[in-house]
């Protein structure tokens, strides 16, 4: 039915979807119980991330395994803004192609 690599394609896409949602609910969220599922979501996604077999089919596909905590996505995501922000106005911002 699916080629093996296309499957391959889409769980890496699964799992990048997964993870910026995880950061912001994480932040969002401060409720106990809230915050102990999304805090199992997390423990659970660096556990599979990190097998062997998964780790192969990311890497494989040219993507870099990084496993961290919501905070630090959360980080991430802040310091890539601010990174890229700046390098778009230094260019004099977007505009469309004419």
């Amino acid at each position: 039915m699916f080629k093996p690599i296309f499957c391959q394609a889409l769980a890496v896409s699964l799992l990048s979807s997964l993870m910026a949602p995880l950061g912001a609910m994480a932040q969002d969220w401060p409720n106990k119980p809230i915050r102990m599922v999304i805090d199992r979501l997390n423990s659970e996604i660096n556990r599979i991330l990190v097998t062997p077999a998964v780790t192969q089919i990311i890497c494989g596909l040219g993507a870099e395994l990084t496993p961290m905590t919501p905070a630090q996505l959360a980080a991430l995501n802040a310091a890539d803004t601010l990174r890229f922000a700046a390098i778009i106005k230094q260019q004099g911002g977007i505009r469309p192609n004419q």
